[in-house]
């Protein structure tokens, strides 16, 4: 009996393991959590400076009232460079990017509040960040799929 059991212990424990690793996974938030690829161009060659993005899940925190829901930050190779956000809450959000040029860690703007580095919004749209301005950069984030977004610096 005690031959039995034991032979019935090394037989079960495996798939008992094997069970509590699939619950594990699929319990797992970040693999099953939507993620942002934010694809950008349009890169200064002559500037050494990282790409600078900020993911904004309200419009407040698009034209800066509050601060961005994620900052991220990439370093180019090229004319081109790839950030990632790995986890991100389903929901609607919108990307505001730049080239930080001289890499003092801000955007750097004339008297007029123009943009002297270059810049870009999600959707490839252009203007000031504003409520409305929001609305055309957003996009949503859903699932557990990749979001694939690409941004022209301009």
């Amino acid at each position: 009996m005690k031959k039995s059991f034991k032979a019935n212990v090394f037989v079960a424990l495996p798939c008992i393991l094997a069970a509590m690793t699939l619950w594990v996974a699929a319990a797992d938030p970040v693999k099953n959590s939507p993620s942002l690829r934010i694809s950008v161009s349009g890169i200064a060659l002559s500037a050494t400076g990282a790409v600078m993005a900020a993911v904004c899940s309200t419009p407040e925190e698009f034209t800066g009232k509050r601060k961005p829901y994620l900052l991220l930050s990439a370093v180019p190779e090229g004319s081109n460079a790839c950030i990632q956000a790995d986890v991100l809450p389903q929901g609607t959000y919108a990307v505001k990017l730049y080239q930080d040029s001289n890499s003092n860690g801000t955007l750097d703007c004339n008297v007029f509040g123009v943009p002297k580095e270059p810049h870009g919004f999600s959707n490839d749209v252009d203007g000031r960040p504003d409520a409305k301005l929001w609305k055309k950069a957003s996009f949503q984030v859903e699932g557990t799929n990749v979001t694939a977004i690409s941004v022209l610096l301009n």
